[in-house]
């Protein structure tokens, strides 16, 4: 992998550790990112674009969306989410939604995680579905940062149709019951603030966005309001602010941007 500068069917998941956490006093930068197999607006595969976009904001833990782990030609067979974990010297950890091809290499693509901390354990849920619908899936970590342990989830909603993006969403609010640990979730919902799914989760946790959004939220075409960040309501408190990242960069790594939120540690 070039270097970079920093100006700029679900499966069993298995953890992989490539870097070591960073204990500082400065703010957790949380992100959601969509990164449409690293293939930009321009038509250009560039893998160390997105390292760079994440390295750029110095984020802590960051989720994944359109992730390829050997897919297809589209992405060169690259296993994307090492590729960024080692560029990055982050841990991280891999959630295939839809799998096919031989079971000794298989052929994925789903949701990552990646971690400046140790991510002490995973489990890929499968989400509600329908007949011939792409499958989805949330991507939980349980990662220790500082003296506090988060549960982390990334996931990504249907994008054709708001019933089943309520059943998803629902979906997760059961996985949530489950967990004692304050949650941070991320990701693609396909559905704008206050509609169908997204009102769901705000039913349980809160929009970082909605409560300290700077700009207009806008993270794909103009200005559409699809990616989130949510947080459980112990945690609300350590909340400082939410932005979308739209430079000249970002605005070509992929057909999402980049939204980052920060906590008090």
């Amino acid at each position: 992998m070039r270097r970079f500068h920093a100006i700029f069917v679900c499966v069993a998941v298995t953890i992989f550790l490539t870097g070591c956490a960073n204990t500082n006093s400065q703010p957790l930068v949380v992100m959601t990112y969509n990164i449409h197999h690293a293939e930009g607006a321009d038509g250009v595969l560039d893998i160390d674009r997105i390292a760079g976009v994440i390295a750029g904001a110095n984020a802590d833990i960051i989720a994944l969306n359109e992730v390829d782990n050997n897919f297809s030609d589209r992405s060169d067979n690259q296993n994307q989410p090492k590729l960024l974990a080692e560029a990055l010297n982050m841990h991280y950890v891999y959630g295939a939604t839809i799998t096919s091809g031989p079971q000794e290499t298989p052929n994925q693509y789903g949701n990552a995680i990646l971690s400046k901390y140790p991510i002490i354990r995973s489990d890929n849920h499968k989400l509600a579905n329908a007949d011939n619908k792409e499958p989805r899936c949330a991507l939980a970590a349980t990662i220790r940062i500082d003296s506090q342990t988060y549960t982390f989830i990334a996931t990504h909603l249907n994008h054709q149709q708001a019933k089943l993006r309520n059943a998803q969403a629902n979906s997760i609010i059961d996985i949530l019951e489950g967990i004692d640990t304050p949650v941070i979730l991320a990701g693609d919902f396909n559905c704008i603030p206050g509609t169908n799914a997204a009102a769901i989760m705000t039913e349980t946790l809160d929009s970082s966005f909605e409560k300290a959004g700077i700009g207009d939220g806008g993270t794909v075409g103009r200005n559409s309001k699809i990616d989130y960040i949510f947080m459980s309501r112990d945690i609300a408190g350590k909340l400082i602010s939410s932005t979308v990242i739209r430079d000249e960069t970002t605005k070509i790594a992929s057909d999402h941007l980049p939204m980052i939120t920060l906590l008090e540690r």
